[in-house]
C-alpha cells in the first residue's frame, strides 16, 4: 500500500499535525503524546510521550518530520488538543484533519472564553487581544458560509453576557450569510463579527441589580436603555471605529416601528447591521427567557420573529429561519 494511502486511512485514529500547529506548542515538553509515520515500516509509532523533554536535536528532527507531513496526534487526546487550540483559535484554520463537529466544539469553547475576558475587563488591551480570535470566526464562515448552521445548532440559554453574546454572534452571522448569500461582503462580515460579539458590552457598566430586576422604575428603565450608547462609547475609546460594528452595538434594540431604543429609529433609519443585530439579540433574549434550546423551541422563536414584520426585517428573519428549519 502506498505511503499516502496509508496516511489517509489513519485519519480515524490520528490528527495530522501542520508545522504551524507544531510551532505553537511548547518546544521542550509536549503537552500530549506525539506520533510519527515511520516510513521504514509504513506505520505510525510513538515519537515522544506527553511531558517528555526534547533536546534541540530532537526538536529539529521533529520539525523536519512535520514538514514532510509525518507527525500526528492521537484522536484519543482530543480533549487536550481541543483545549489548547481553543486558546489559539487561528490554529483551526491550519488543522485540516479536524472534523466540522470538532471545530464547532472548539469555537464554542474558545469564543465565549475570549468574550468573557472583554466582558469582565472592558479595556483596550484585552479588546486588541481577542480581535484575532474573533476574525478566525469570520474567516471560518467566509470560507464556507454553510458552516454557520453547525454553530447555530449549539446556541443555548445562559445567565452570563459572554455566552449570550456568542449566541447573538452566530445568529446574526447566519441571518446575514443566508440573506445575502449571493453578495457576501468580507469587510462587513468581519465588522459585524466584532459588533455582534459586543452588543451587551454597555451592560457591564450598569448596576448588576438592573439586569435581572423585573419591575423597573422609570429612572431604572432610563438607565437600562442607555447601555447601547455606553457600549458604543467603550468601543470608540478602544480606537475601533468600524461603522458596521458600532451600528450593531448602538442599534440592536431599535425596531422598525420606532418602538425601540436608545434613539427610537424607524425602518430605513436603522442600518442593515443594526437590523441584523436586532434580530439576533431578540432571538437570544427570547431563548434565555424560555430557558430551553430544544429544536422545537428554536423553531418557535424563529416563527415568532417572522410574525413581527412591524419590528424586524422580514428578509433577514426569513434568511435565519431557512437555516433553522433545516436543523
Amino acid at each position: 500500500m502506498a505511503k499516502e494511502t496509508i496516511k489517509e486511512t489513519l485519519s480515524e485514529e490520528f490528527y495530522q499535525v501542520s508545522p504551524e500547529i507544531l510551532e505553537s506548542f511548547p518546544r521542550f515538553r509536549p503537552p500530549l503524546n506525539i506520533y510519527f509515520f515511520n516510513e521504514k515500516v509504513n506505520d505510525v509509532q510513538l515519537y515522544a510521550r506527553k511531558g517528555e523533554r526534547l533536546d534541540e536535536n530532537r526538536q529539529e528532527e521533529l520539525r523536519a518530520l512535520c514538514e514532510k507531513g509525518n507527525i500526528f496526534f492521537s484522536r484519543s487526546d482530543y480533549p487536550l488538543y481541543s483545549e489548547f487550540i481553543s486558546k489559539q483559535l487561528d490554529l483551526i484554520l491550519q488543522a485540516s484533519s479536524l472534523t466540522e463537529k470538532e471545530i464547532v466544539d472548539i469555537l464554542w469553547k474558545g469564543v465565549p472564553d475570549n468574550l468573557q475576558k472583554i466582558y469582565t475587563q472592558p479595556v483596550k488591551l484585552v479588546f486588541e487581544g481577542i480581535l484575532p480570535n474573533l476574525f478566525v470566526v469570520s474567516q471560518y464562515v467566509l470560507d464556507d458560509p454553510h458552516r454557520i448552521a453547525g454553530l447555530i445548532r449549539r446556541i443555548h440559554p445562559s445567565n452570563n453576557l459572554w455566552d449570550q453574546a456568542t449566541n447573538v454572534l452566530f445568529l446574526g452571522l447566519g441571518a446575514y450569510l443566508r440573506t445575502f448569500s449571493n453578495e457576501i461582503d468580507e469587510r462587513f462580515v468581519k465588522a459585524i463579527t466584532v459588533g455582534l460579539s459586543l452588543v451587551y458590552l454597555g451592560k457591564t457598566k450598569l448596576p448588576s441589580h438592573l439586569l435581572n430586576k423585573k419591575n423597573l422604575t422609570l429612572e431604572e428603565q432610563r438607565q437600562l436603555k442607555s447601555y447601547p450608547h455606553i457600549g458604543a462609547q467603550i468601543v470608540n475609546k478602544f480606537g475601533y471605529r468600524e461603522k458596521y460594528a458600532l451600528q450593531c452595538i448602538l442599534e440592536h434594540q431599535e425596531r422598525l416601528d420606532g418602538s425601540g431604543y436608545p434613539q427610537g429609529l424607524k425602518d430605513r433609519e436603522i442600518s442593515i447591521a443594526g437590523k441584523i443585530a436586532g434580530i439576533a439579540s431578540s432571538f437570544n433574549e427570547m431563548l434565555c427567557e424560555i430557558n430551553d434550546n430544544s429544536t422545537d423551541t428554536i423553531k418557535k422563536i424563529s416563527q415568532s420573529l417572522s410574525k413581527q414584520a412591524d419590528k424586524f426585517d422580514s428578509s433577514l428573519v426569513n434568511g435565519l429561519l431557512t437555516i433553522i428549519i433545516r436543523m
